[in-house]
């Protein structure tokens, strides 16, 4: 038996280890390496640890010295944020949130959503020297209906996870060749990381991209940033409301116009966003119902 190692993190990496070993049995994983995420809510370490720990699997956190446990096994990378040191590229397997060459580098899947493309993808390629430009063993791609949030779009996109790396490792216990192709360097595109700016709502914005916005950055996410005055707050779910007519609509863009069963209704630059979930950054505590009428949430200048 050919075995393989595995770096995850998250619900991919969790429902990856799931189906590996649903399909060929724990004994085909030699090691899995986790590692924390301080910047979501839930990074499935724990789940991670406790599945390795019930299928009798080696775990290494990315912070000891599991790279001195690498030997000939293929190692397959998921939901990986940080470089790693192989000799032999074309035993490194990277799996990625997009259809390569687009949307290399980080968040992909975020991002797509932002963009409201039609369809999202997995793309399975060796390691290479520049990030996300190895060559391509595969593609798995989906189609999808908007309104999505974020956690359901990972949910389907999990499924083609599974789905590439049995294809994958079928073909490696059967020492098949694996088919590759060069990727196209001229049709790239590039994916940037995100810190906490990045999740400052823009309400200068349609209601429907401020909402599809908080959508794609929320759970497992922190959620998409607002604030009231000085207090920082996080809206976790909006949705569309019936547009009015809002004299001077530029001067009062942030505004709450009406309140709909104690729901606060905001003026965005086109249309009104239903305000359903709304939480204290600070203490995680529900801010509705909104303390005063009056209240301008302020995102992006």
């Amino acid at each position: 038996m050919n075995k393989i190692a595995i770096l995850c993190m998250g619900k991919k990496g969790l429902q990856a280890i799931n189906d590996i070993v649903k399909t060929f049995g724990s004994e085909i994983i030699n090691f899995v390496v986790g590692a924390r995420d301080l910047q979501i809510q839930n990074d499935f370490y724990d789940e991670i640890l406790s599945l390795t720990t019930k299928y009798n699997i080696k775990f290494y956190d990315r912070n000891s010295d599991w790279e001195i446990c690498i030997h000939d096994e293929y190692v397959f990378v998921i939901a990986w944020r940080w470089l790693v040191n192989q000799k032999n590229n074309k035993k490194l397997i990277i799996v990625h949130d997009s259809l390569l060459p687009k949307y290399r580098g980080f968040c992909p899947l975020v991002n797509m959503l932002i963009n409201m493309e039609p369809e999202l993808g997995v793309t399975f390629l060796y390691a290479s020297a520049t990030y996300d430009a190895g060559d391509i063993i595969l593609q798995k791609k989906i189609t999808i209906n908007y309104p999505i949030k974020l956690v359901d779009a990972i949910d389907l996109v999990a499924t083609k996870y599974s789905e590439g790396l049995i294809e994958i490792i079928q073909k490696i216990q059967l020492s098949d060749k694996i088919p590759y192709y060069t990727q196209n360097k001229d049709e790239a595109t590039f994916s940037l990381w995100r810190d906490e700016d990045d999740y400052l709502i823009n309400f200068n914005e349609s209601a429907e991209n401020v909402k599809r916005f908080i959508d794609a950055v929320g759970f497992p996410y922190k959620g998409a940033v607002a604030y009231i005055k000085s207090e920082k707050v996080r809206i976790m779910d909006a949705e569309i409301f019936t547009d009015k007519k809002i004299e001077n609509r530029n001067i009062h863009i942030g505004k709450v116009v009406i309140l709909d069963c104690q729901f606060p209704i905001i003026i965005c630059k086109e249309g009104l966003l239903k305000i359903l979930s709304v939480i204290n950054d600070k203490n995680g505590k529900s801010m509705l119902p909104l303390v005063s009428f009056r209240t301008r949430f302020k995102g992006q200048l």
